[in-house]
């Protein structure tokens, strides 16, 4: 048999969606972040297609971070993030929707108190099978269907505590209107939120990002000569994030960066 497996990252902040030929498969919400105060939650799963489809779910420790200029899902590692899914019950596993089909599929964070207190991460895999017709020109014996597997990958993150993170910060690349970071994570906790550019106490530059270990971010500038330094600030607001988490989120201290070679 025939297997492809292709695993997409959650990056967009309202859901994320599959699609191939007639089969679709939405998840909503794209990243999930819990405290200990509401160690719950949802994620609903949708049909988006015009065939049936059979999603199997799945948690597995890791991140999603940038290795090699390329932003990929990096699986068994955490960085200093804890292991969620040691800690993780969610129901169903496994559920087939017809077209037009919702299921939420819920989670909880199992045995709060013993958390240690810092923040844990998990990747929630929604596998969408999908297939295909035998080929008529393979001999019989060998004939077989195409079976192609897809993956929605989606972080969930509990933060057990009031998290400060603290981020590092190098000049991947500097030019008039753009800068590109990598941002690195020094601490136990995730950062998820607004960088900002400011020079001589004006931003000039702002983008949303969520920094888990490590992330290369791309910020456009306003037009002007690139300065020779800037201060890059940090704070709370992410798209989508709850204001009762937020309040559990503390912006990183800010960081001067030098942009002569």
């Amino acid at each position: 048999m025939i297997r492809r497996m292709t695993i997409l990252i959650a990056l967009s902040l309202a859901g994320v969606q599959i699609c191939s030929g007639q089969a679709a498969l939405s998840v909503t919400p794209a990243y999930a972040v819990i405290t200990r105060d509401a160690p719950h939650g949802t994620f609903t799963l949708r049909n988006e297609g015009t065939e049936g489809v059979e999603v199997v779910i799945s948690a597995r420790y890791g991140v999603i971070a940038t290795d090699n200029q390329s932003t990929d899902v990096m699986l068994g590692e955490g960085g200093m993030l804890g292991d969620l899914t040691e800690k993780l019950l969610f129901f169903p596993d496994r559920c087939v929707l017809a077209p037009g089909d919702e299921r939420v599929v819920r989670f909880l964070v199992d045995d709060v108190a013993a958390a240690d207190e810092k923040a844990f991460i998990t990747l929630m895999h929604f596998e969408m099978r999908e297939r295909g017709a035998p080929s008529l020109e393979q001999v019989p014996v060998v004939a077989s269907a195409l079976s192609i597997v897809y993956n929605l990958v989606t972080p969930l993150v509990f933060v057990n505590g009031i998290s400060q993170p603290i981020l590092n910060a190098r000049a991947v690349r500097a030019a008039p209107g753009e800068l590109v970071l990598e941002l690195s994570a020094l601490n136990a906790w995730p950062f998820l939120g607004g960088v900002s550019v400011v020079q001589e106490d004006a931003a000039i530059g702002r983008v949303e990002t969520a920094v888990y270990t490590r992330r290369r971010v791309t910020i456009p500038l306003l037009p002007g000569p690139l300065p020779d330094a800037v201060t890059l600030t940090f704070d709370t607001r992410y798209t989508g994030m709850a204001a009762e988490v937020r309040r559990q989120l503390i912006a990183p201290p800010s960081v001067t960066l030098n942009l002569v070679p």
